[in-house]
């Protein structure tokens, strides 16, 4: 067998860039229909879309009796006794693939080796990220004693609960964890990294991290992993969601937005990252498909899938082609001219007839000598056009500056998101820390905090512990005069660590989120807190 075909005799780099180009198409198309259905039939049919591509990855070809093959129209002459000219169709590009594998020299070693050699880089430079990553979170990993499946433990080095490990599972969650978030807010938390591990999505990114790899070049692939890693954790919101209350949604959301964060390795999953946290809000606030929309979509991703896969196959037509009488031959007028030798023809074909004689040869007369011509001298060089070559440095130039500038406007609109993210969690660090304030002023029965104490007997302390809360209240007369809040305190510290601590933001977005939170200190100082 030649050694630079496989498979049913297509060359080797046919069958590679066929399968590159493949899969970029159905990753096109996934992105076209991932939206429509989502909306239809909810963020877990539009996730089993992504199958497409991957198991298109993997396809090898598929026997050419499985698609219908358009019949060749052969015809055969012979010339002269020993040899015989087919005459063969070449509407169908199978005689030209075969014909070319026969001839074509083998797969160009330089431009495989860069492929394989980047997409090694690629695989391997995420993966030293990853046990870097892992690496930092178990140096400061403090296991955690609850009864969930898969052990949970608190470390510095993340602001988000993730999801980490294939073997050596593990849930991580910040250090404030049980601070920054309400009893239901953890129970979701948990509950959405726990379905992470259920279902295998850890794996599932790696494998996708190793598709990727063999597209790095690929900008469609990029864009198709991002869209790909949304619409996982969007699958796994629905499963956390199945049957919550409002106030449950509710709690999620928030818990979404405290648990928005920077970027992470390919291959953890985190509870949230800011760059998605607008469109998965928006597929929550959305609800869920009905239970009879979600069988429905099952059967129309399945499919979407299978059809994804016909179109895209490739088949073995080469082989049907590949055969001793079609080995040479010439491609004149859309028809393929081989010349058979007619003593290949194998021992089970019926005899040939005898062979007639050769007439005798006939000798006709020799033509005239032609007189020597003289040599026509080459033409002149084209002149170099340079406004040409100015017109095309310009394109470049644009396109490049265009690129630049989709850039620059993604990372804006990431920019934005993230500030307005670390707004609404200062709004809301302040929101809680007022309410705390007037539940300690309402739980002494006195709003009036201006009075002053006439003598040192009408002053009174008043202080409290309620569901580890500590409360001190100052009263003079029966009025308020000051009172200070350990959970406001501990609030308001936490949200002003979130905001120093994103590095994402600019100097001005942190500056801004700053001055918000001052505000709503300064509110609560002047009504008389005391945040020392």
């Amino acid at each position: 067998m030649n050694s630079q075909t496989i498979l049913g005799g297509w060359p080797m780099g046919i069958l590679f860039v066929e399968t590159l180009a493949a899969t970029t198409i159905l990753m096109l198309a996934v992105l076209a229909f991932r939206a429509p259905v989502a909306r239809i039939f909810g963020a877990r049919i539009a996730y089993l879309l992504w199958l497409a591509p991957a198991l298109r990855m993997i396809l090898p070809p598929l026997p050419a009796e499985w698609f219908p093959v358009a019949a060749m129209a052969v015809s055969t002459t012979t010339v002269f006794p020993g040899a015989t000219v087919m005459m063969t169709d070449v509407s169908s590009p199978a005689p030209i693939i075969a014909a070319a594998s026969q001839g074509s020299a083998a797969w160009p070693i330089i431009p495989l080796m860069i492929w394989l050699g980047g997409a090694a880089l690629f695989f391997g430079w995420h993966c030293l990220a990853y046990r870097r990553f892992k690496s930092s979170i178990m140096a400061s990993a403090d296991y955690l004693d609850c009864d969930a499946k898969v052990p949970v433990a608190k470390s510095a080095a993340v602001s988000s609960p993730i999801a980490l490990g294939i073997f050596g599972r593990a849930v991580i969650v910040p250090l404030d964890f049980s601070h920054r978030y309400d009893a239901t807010e953890q129970r979701l938390a948990l509950a959405h990294e726990l379905a992470h591990h259920s279902r295998g999505d850890l794996t599932v990114n790696l494998a996708a991290l190793a598709m990727l790899a063999l597209h790095w070049f690929n900008p469609v692939a990029h864009f198709a992993h991002r869209a790909f890693r949304l619409d996982q954790e969007a699958a796994c919101d629905a499963i956390v969601l199945a049957g919550a209350t409002s106030s449950e949604r509710h709690a999620y959301g928030t818990a979404l937005f405290k648990s928005a964060t920077g970027a992470m390795p390919l291959a953890v999953c985190a509870m949230g990252t800011a760059t998605q946290l607008k469109s998965r809000l928006r597929r929550i606030a959305a609800g869920l498909p009905s239970g009879f929309a979600t069988r429905v979509g099952l059967g129309v991703a399945g499919v979407l899938v299978v059809a994804g896969l016909g179109v895209t196959a490739s088949t073995a037509i080469a082989d049907a082609v590949d055969h001793p009488v079609a080995r040479h031959g010439t491609v004149i007028k859309g028809e393929k001219v081989v010349w058979q030798d007619s003593q290949q023809e194998s021992a089970s074909t019926a005899p040939h007839a005898p062979l007639a004689p050769l007439a005798p040869e006939v000798t006709e007369p020799s033509p005239p000598p032609v007189e020597p011509r003289a040599p026509v001298p080459p033409a002149p060089p084209v002149p170099y056009d340079q406004a040409d070559a100015a017109r095309a440095t310009a394109e470049a130039a644009a396109d490049q500056a265009e690129a630049e500038a989709e850039r620059a406007s993604q990372a804006a609109e990431a920019a934005r998101e993230r500030a307005e993210a670390a707004r609404e969690r200062a709004a809301d660090a302040a929101e809680r820390a007022r309410d705390a304030a007037e539940n300690a002023a309402e739980a002494q029965g006195g709003t009036d905090i201006s009075a002053t104490c006439k003598s040192a007997h009408s002053r009174q302390v008043v202080a409290r512990s309620d569901a580890g809360n500590s409360v001190t209240v100052v009263a003079c007369d029966k009025a308020i005069t000051a009172f200070t809040n350990a959970r406001t305190r501990e609030a308001l510290k936490s949200a002003r660590a979130q905001i120093a601590a994103m590095t994402d933001l600019t100097a001005g977005q942190r500056t801004r989120a700053l001055v918000e939170l001052d505000k709503a200190v300064n509110q609560m100082v002047s009504r008389g807190m005391m945040l020392q």
